[in-house]
């Protein structure tokens, strides 16, 4: 029969009872079927999504045909694309396999063998399928219809027996349950196994120690075991687990396990990679400035993905408690004063020396999520860093503001992060008194992530990394001296 997994991420639609016995072990897909497969995953990935197959029961074999060669079902609500709430309120909302369900079912395709290989031989809406032998060597299937198919009201159980002719579907029978019916199904339900538990995490973080001996962690997971969180030499946070390798789809050796982990308070997600510690079953990494943000924010947990291929497919983790978190971790700030920023003095007028140079390669700065905005296609126009200052297009198209904020200072606030502070105009064309702040964390000496206002909760999380001009757009090299 059809089975639909429920997942935290997207609702999957179940089907109606138990009426058959699960597939057999799966073959390894036809072109056919991966096709499809690959064609999800690419519109998910190029939406800037996480794509989170559910691989067991997105294909599998049957026969239909009657030729003796395998035909396949595919069910096209066997996967998930995850993306945040910021993307999906700017629009973009990629198919998802919950999009494929309804209140008759869900999408199902039927690829049928033939002298020219396989070929939907049916494509629509059903509550479920199972293959059944009709004797003589035909072969059909049965699904459940809507209830007034026999007669009866939509509740009811209505079973019609379908048979492939080679040119079109056969109704060959249509049944509607009786009272024995329904109380032998509920004898079969009943001697099912319990339904495993989905497991949780509630465990509290706790802090302990001082200076390089500090550390912030949480345990109990049921897939990532032991997380702490302990101070970097030379500043910052390291991240480290103890994950479960049963149950998590570990990388290749020497490549990074990555997590996503995301809130819904701000509905802000953060990448996180780590990589094993050689000799040693721990795997750890610089905690990600996001994820940073994440841990002292608002939320009590947070819904948790792992990619053990680098972000091609995902996996869905049990949600990931935060009690006692922000605590935790801003007892562990303290012991490391670089991963904490410095209180920012008022921002300086416009032309004032930096106090520090951002230390960040000369060139272009474009926003990057995926494949949704890239250096070739970027959905926002890139900054220019001059090695003093940031450049925006406006300071060329609105050299006095008139119509746009002013960007009047840029400072470091700690030793790897920096701000910039705004002026704009009033509704007169006046300008306003004070300043807007904006922190940005540099990751790397091409690239910085965007985190949010000063005195927001610092909980957004936009990327953006030095582009090579050649890899732009025209239109996007707007620098007067690339003009």
């Amino acid at each position: 029969m059809i089975r639909h997994p429920a997942m935290a991420i997207l609702p999957f639609i179940l089907p109606l009872g138990a009426l058959a016995q699960t597939a057999p072990v799966a073959a390894p897909w036809p072109k056919e079927v991966q096709a499809i497969f690959e064609g999800y995953k690419a519109q998910c990935q190029q939406a800037g999504g996480k794509f989170v197959p559910d691989r067991a029961n997105f294909a599998r074999q049957i026969e239909v045909t009657g030729d003796g060669k395998p035909d396949w079902v595919v069910e096209h609500s066997a996967f998930a694309c995850k993306v945040t709430q910021a993307q999906m309120d700017a629009g973009i909302v990629p198919d998802t396999g919950s999009g494929f369900c309804g209140t008759a079912g869900c999408q199902i395709t039927i690829l049928g063998s033939g002298r020219k290989g396989l070929a939907p031989i049916f494509d629509g809406i059903l509550r479920d399928l199972t293959p059944v032998d009709l004797g003589g060597g035909r072969k059909g299937i049965e699904t459940t219809v809507h209830g007034t198919a026999c007669g009866g009201v939509g509740a009811e159980v209505c079973i019609e027996t379908l048979a492939w002719n080679g040119k079109k579907w056969a109704l060959i029978k249509r049944y509607r349950w009786t009272d024995a019916d329904y109380e032998a199904d509920q004898r079969r339900q009943a001697a099912l196994p319990p339904i495993d538990e989905v497991r949780g995490h509630e465990a509290k973080w706790a802090f302990s120690g001082r200076a390089s001996s500090a550390v912030a962690e949480v345990s109990g997971h049921p897939e990532l075991g032991h997380l702490r969180l302990t101070c970097r030499a030379g500043g910052g946070i390291d991240l480290a687990i103890l994950p479960d390798r049963t149950m998590i789809p570990m990388p290749p050796a020497g490549r990074p396990l990555r997590l996503w982990f995301e809130g819904s308070m701000d509905g802000a997600g953060a990448d996180q990679s780590v990589t094993q510690v050689p000799g040693q079953a721990e795997w750890s990494g610089p905690l990600a400035p996001e994820l940073e943000s994440l841990l002292g924010g608002r939320d009590d947990g947070l819904t948790l993905l792992v990619s053990g291929d680098d972000g091609a497919e995902w996996r869905e983790l049990a949600y990931f408690s935060l009690a006692g978190s922000t605590k935790a971790l801003r007892s562990l700030q303290a012991q490391c004063p670089a991963s904490e920023p410095s209180v920012a003095a008022a921002a300086p007028p416009a032309g004032t020396a930096n106090a520090q140079r951002i230390p960040l390669a000369v060139g272009y700065y474009a926003y990057v999520e995926g494949t949704f905005s890239t250096c070739a296609n970027p959905v926002i126009t890139p900054w220019y860093f001059d090695g003093t200052r940031f450049w925006e297009e406006t300071d060329v198209t609105d050299p006095k503001h008139e119509y746009s904020s002013q960007a009047v200072s840029w400072e470091m606030a700690a030793r790897d992060r920096f701000r910039i502070s705004y002026r704009s105009r009033d509704e007169d064309g006046r300008w306003s008194p004070g300043v807007s702040t904006n922190e940005y964390v540099i990751t790397g000496p091409q690239s910085f992530t965007f985190v949010g206002a000063v005195g927001s909760s610092m909980r957004a999380s936009e990327k953006h990394q030095l582009c090579p001009v050649a890899q732009l757009p025209p239109k996007s090299r707007w620098y007067p001296q690339d003009m």
